[in-house]
């Protein structure tokens, strides 16, 4: 039953890939903490590393989702892209972070998992965007 004027199944993509993108923000969070309470640093990077590489993943990560999450949810709106190819771009820029964050979490700073994590959030945006 819809609640007011729009319809409860408007931005339904949007609401659905943004639940999953919470859990890939959680886990980095996590990491961040757990290198936090490891090594008793309570703001900053402490000079470890470890800590500094995960703290730019989960910024790379507040950095591009808020602005892929706009986009779907403009698109989603207006109604112009069929819903399969929204969950289609959806999916892949999804995807692209889980392996994104995987490639700071468990990683060094340079491998695959970066690369194919930023084209996993590229193409979905600048398709998105036109």
């Amino acid at each position: 039953m819809a609640h007011g004027i729009i319809s409860s199944s408007v931005f339904a993509i949007t609401r659905w890939y943004a639940g999953l993108l919470s859990f890939v923000w959680v886990f980095l969070m996590v990491g961040v903490i757990q290198v936090r309470v490891t090594n008793n640093v309570t703001l900053g990077d402490g000079g470890i590393p470890t800590l500094a590489t995960r703290i730019r993943g989960h910024a790379n990560f507040i950095e591009t989702v808020p602005y892929f999450l706009i986009l779907l949810a403009v698109n989603e709106l207006a109604d112009e892209i069929p819903p399969y190819w929204l969950n289609i771009f959806a999916s892949c820029f999804t995807f692209g972070r889980a392996v994104h964050a995987i490639g700071f979490f468990f990683a060094e700073p340079s491998t695959p998992a970066r690369i194919v994590g930023t084209f996993g959030a590229l193409v979905p945006i600048s398709t998105l965007s036109l």
